[in-house]
């Protein structure tokens, strides 16, 4: 972890120009369009780029997409939620 992630994860300005922070967030959009292209009854690949692209994510939880995240690190969804479509996050810090 950076220390421009530090200061994400703390709320206190960063430098989203920071090479770590730009990797991480090509990483999310990356794994955004992944999960946009398929579709809802791909599961398996959906929840799988969900586990890598999230924080955390619960069990039984359904996201229709499509999603975007900035980050998606920095985010973490419970059990048993439903999402419906065009799910936007702003992960400039901990959601």
């Amino acid at each position: 972890m950076t220390s421009e992630e530090k200061k994400i994860l703390s709320g206190t300005l960063f430098s989203p120009g920071d090479p770590e922070l730009k990797a991480l967030k090509r990483k999310a959009h990356n794994l955004n369009q992944d999960y946009n292209c398929l579709y809802e009854d791909q599961t398996e690949q959906r929840n799988a780029i969900l586990q890598d692209l999230l924080g955390g994510i619960g069990e039984g939880t359904f996201l229709q997409g499509p999603i975007t995240f900035h980050y998606g690190c920095h985010t973490t969804i419970g059990k048993n939620v439903f999402i419906n479509f065009n799910f936007t996050v702003q992960d400039d810090a901990l959601v």
